[in-house]
């Protein structure tokens, strides 16, 4: 979408912020300025009002973060793109250290994103796309000083032949915060977490000040606050802000009532400032884990749908990235992001599937390759991976898969056969199989199916049966209906049936089921959130 067609979608629903999409010309100088100073490692870049992302994807090749308070524009945000925040003046910027920050902000706003931008940003260099006028602005000069820091017109420039024309003359602005070396994340001359410390607590404090907390009793009474609440119809993202807020308000209120101390009361208490700080800062960072924790154990109507390499995967980035403030807005779009990312998973997760499986008894080539690889070399394509398309036959033998063992179903093997329950799921044919995998007795040899239903009808039909052998083997024979929709998504995602006729023509199933198994996997969206009442209200 063009920028023009965005901004009549953005006015259309009230989301206009002032989105003026940076020139390439703007970018391609901050981006010679970037390689010139990280000049080994590909930078971390924050983007604060990120738009569609256009930016963050000319600036870096390393990770890309984004505030950004559309709903629209975060919804076009490449997958690779985090949301770190929505509303620019909610967000604390102190606790999220990249390497350089870009802003081009509203710019009847300029020098409000400017003040808070220079002081609180935990980066190396900031570069700005502000109106000329900055230079002569008291209050920005001075909070440069109070920095250290160093800034330095890279151009001037002006939006009239931009994407979206305006009438103003910019400069582009490098602000240099710190040190930026290659072993490491730079340093900045001026911790703007010191400065806040300072601003709030004395300076004289002398040392040792004991850790304060209990995480699990912290853990324990959220959980308890929280599903009272919901029992009474209350909103998950509603009740878990409300909780943030007041908790975050009384520790920074608590920790600020130290400021008002006599200093030497910290001396012969033997406390010091920087345990003051490390204290809270750690208070802080454990607190936002502790309510990120909290709603994302409670979205497994997204991470139930993934395998379990992959659910542990997307709940290992979710969980990096809890330096995020809980609020509604920064949950919608981390829940977007997480559908967006989730989506992708399902895609993936079917082709791991196969190729797990897929050894010599297990495959059978498509038909165009059956005039160009003998039988005898199956076995040799399929493992060094070179182009040999095929597909799975209806039993399979599993070997060193964990099998079952003289207490029963080894873990491996319980992951495993969870994986097929899921990629199953995803195909339409709805299962409660994972729940069920622990509550059968698993002996050697000993049969056991798994059932699946149609949508609309309750019968239960014959998803697969497994059995489990000492040796790590497991025998596997699925349903036709289920391995013909497996194995033709299978082929469409590895990019070998581009279209249903070469569906039809390679694997030789009949043309009426290839119509119902091509590009069948049930994706995510809002709509599934909505299902959930405690979810409803989040997208």
């Amino acid at each position: 979408m063009n920028a023009c067609t965005m901004v009549a979608t953005l006015k259309q629903h009230n989301q206009d912020y002032e989105w003026y999409p940076t020139t390439e010309e703007m970018l391609a100088c901050i981006r010679k300025d970037l390689d010139n100073t990280f000049r080994y490692d590909a930078p971390d870049v924050l983007d604060c009002g990120a738009g569609d992302g256009r930016a963050l994807k000319a600036l870096t090749d390393g990770k890309k973060y984004a505030i950004e308070r559309s709903k629209i524009l975060i919804s076009t945000l490449p997958h690779d793109v985090f949301i770190l925040g929505t509303d620019f003046h909610e967000q604390t910027l102190i606790d999220k250290r990249v390497s350089a920050v870009f802003c081009n902000p509203p710019y009847k706003e300029f020098v409000q994103w400017m003040l808070k931008l220079i002081k609180e940003a935990n980066a190396g260099v900031l570069y700005m796309v502000v109106p000329k006028r900055w230079k002569t602005n008291q209050a920005i000069n001075e909070q440069i000083k109070q920095r250290h820091a160093e800034a330095k017109v890279l151009t001037s420039s002006t939006f009239i032949t931009a994407d979206r024309a305006a009438r103003v003359d910019v400069d582009v602005v490098r602000i240099s915060l710190g040190h930026c070396t290659r072993a490491e994340r730079p340093h900045p001359f001026i911790d703007p977490f010191n400065t806040w410390i300072n601003e709030n607590f004395p300076t004289t404090a002398n040392e040792h000040y004991s850790e304060y907390g209990q995480k699990q009793q912290a853990r324990k009474d959220t959980q308890e606050h929280v599903n009272q609440e919901l029992v009474a119809g209350g909103d998950l993202v509603e009740v878990l802000e409300n909780h943030y807020r007041q908790q975050l308000a009384t520790l920074l209120n608590n920790y600020q009532t130290l400021s008002a101390l006599d200093p030497f009361i910290f001396s012969e208490m033997n406390i010091t400032v920087s345990q003051i700080k490390g204290s809270l800062a750690k208070r802080i960072s454990g607190l936002k884990d502790l309510y990120w924790e909290e709603f994302f154990n409670r979205l497994d109507v997204i991470t139930t749908r993934l395998s379990s390499t992959h659910r542990e995967m997307m709940i290992k980035k979710l969980t990096s990235h809890t330096h995020v403030d809980f609020t509604r807005s920064n949950a919608r779009a981390i829940t977007i992001w997480a559908i967006k990312n989730a989506n992708l998973c399902l895609d993936q997760q079917i082709i791991d599937l196969v190729e797990r499986m897929a050894e010599k008894a297990n495959v059978t080539l498509y038909k165009s390759n059956k005039m160009t690889f003998g039988e005898e070399n199956w076995r040799y394509l399929v493992h060094k991976q070179i182009l040999v398309r095929y597909q799975l036959d209806y039993r399979v033998v599993l070997t060193s898969c964990g099998g079952v063992t003289e207490s029963g179903l080894s873990d491996n093997a319980r992951s495993f056969i969870g994986d097929i329950c899921i990629v199953a799921n995803s195909l339409g044919f709805l299962n409660e199989g994972v729940g069920r995998i622990d509550t059968l007795s698993w002996e050697r040899n000993q049969r056991h199916e798994f059932f699946y239903r149609r949508v609309g009808d309750a019968t239960e039909h014959v998803l697969f049966d497994v059995r489990g052998f000492f040796n790590g083997n497991l025998h596997i024979r699925f349903a036709p209906a289920f391995l013909e929709r497996l194995n033709v998504e299978f082929g469409r995602l590895k990019g070998w049936l581009k279209d249903k006729q070469e569906a039809v023509q390679e694997t030789g199933i009949d043309p009426d089921v290839i119509e119902s198994c091509f590009d069948s996997v049930t994706k995510i969206t809002p709509s599934t959130l909505q299902k959930v009442p405690e979810l409803a209200n989040l997208v």
